[in-house]
């Protein structure tokens, strides 16, 4: 077996459930209340979004500890890049801080856009823009239009033990 192929198929079938979702929801919006649509999605969803994200974002403690942290090291001139965006949450506390501005980037491309739809329904897409990409592949220059004054993260891996790509 040829390696990095198993990679690749890993990537066509997650571009294909994206497809499926985007499709889904355009049906949903045709058909509200579909309860086999609204079923189809959540098992999509469910398959996609790992479970952990969701007592993470609820972790007050966590959260606050986080936003003291955020509150210490922002200044109206920060350019803030959070690595593995997940919800948004961290990019939202650093814009709420009073960075000029906040990178994002996410690596999962269905959690990339509900990051950004939970940024632009909070008020902030005029300063935190979300990139579906890994941090390994931005560019400054490109991705951002400097190197970052503050990085805000919280991968959670054990890959970083193992010497296994992070996948972020």
């Amino acid at each position: 077996r040829r390696p990095g192929r198993s990679v690749a198929q890993g990537y066509e079938r997650l571009f294909d459930q994206l497809a499926a979702i985007r499709a889904l929801r355009r049906a949903l919006a045709l058909r509200p209340g579909s309860f086999e649509i609204e079923n189809l999605l959540r098992k999509l969803y469910g398959e996609k979004v790992e479970r952990w994200h969701f007592p993470m974002m609820n972790d007050a403690a966590r959260n606050d500890a986080y936003e003291a942290a955020i509150r210490r090291a922002v200044t109206p001139d920060s350019l803030v890049l959070e690595i593995g965006a997940g919800s948004g949450l961290l990019s939202m506390m650093a814009a709420r801080a009073g960075a000029k501005q906040v990178i994002a980037c996410e690596q999962n491309p269905l959690v990339a856009e509900a990051a950004a739809e939970n940024v632009r329904l909070n008020g902030y897409a005029d300063r935190v823009t979300i990139i579906p990409k890994r941090s390994s592949d931005l560019v400054v220059g490109v991705d951002l239009p400097r190197r970052a004054d503050i990085l805000v993260s919280e991968v959670l891996s054990d890959s970083l033990l193992s010497g296994a790509p992070t996948g972020r």
